[in-house]
């Protein structure tokens, strides 16, 4: 059983794999994760999406919200957000990272000015680190903790500056570019 469940958007894979790691790397075992971008994390081959989504976040303890534009557009992702705002209680905990491209004016419905929101900071991940220790009675030193943090956020900084400078971006802008991309790793296999 899956104690932390990840909901972000797909397109926002690269930013959560660098979470992954931070989460790994204080101790928190891969098959306590449940990620469905991560390969060996997320849905199993030949299961069916839905069921096994709304299985695994109900099993889970900690729910953790990747809030950025690219969520707030997914109708699954919101979806996946009101779920978790239906289960949060005394066995579901519910931890929101809302990235630097989201504004707190974008934040309504389920999120509204209900709950507190962290920064993908250094602040942000040390009440996360926090949070996990709730549910994992972690016994780091601090030197680990620290090396995780700025690992991440060195790691990170790159994908939050994309996300930032995409939010400025048209869609047609986006669809080219995801184009160019994709021809671009098209020639390499060539």
């Amino acid at each position: 059983m899956s104690k932390i469940f990840i909901s972000h958007s797909s397109d926002d894979s690269s930013l959560v794999t660098k979470l992954n790691t931070f989460l790994t790397s204080v101790g928190i075992k891969n098959e306590d994760i449940f990620c469905s971008s991560l390969n060996g994390q997320g849905v199993e081959n030949g299961k069916r999406i839905n069921s096994t989504i709304q299985n695994k976040i109900r099993e889970c303890e900690l729910i953790v919200f990747v809030i950025t534009s690219n969520f707030l557009k997914s109708s699954y992702c919101t979806s996946e957000l009101g779920a978790g705002w239906a289960l949060c209680d005394d066995k579901h905990d519910l931890f929101i990272f809302k990235s630097e491209d989201v504004s707190y004016d974008e934040l309504n419905g389920f999120l509204s000015n209900d709950f507190k929101c962290s920064s993908f900071n250094s602040d942000g991940l040390s009440e996360f680190y926090d949070k996990l220790n709730e549910h994992f009675d972690m016994k780091n030193k601090h030197s680990i903790i620290n090396n995780a943090i700025s690992s991440f956020l060195v790691e990170a900084k790159k994908n939050i500056t994309i996300l930032k400078e995409d939010k400025d971006k048209s869609e047609k802008e986006l669809s080219e570019q995801k184009i160019k991309n994709l021809e671009a790793q098209y020639s390499r296999l060539s």
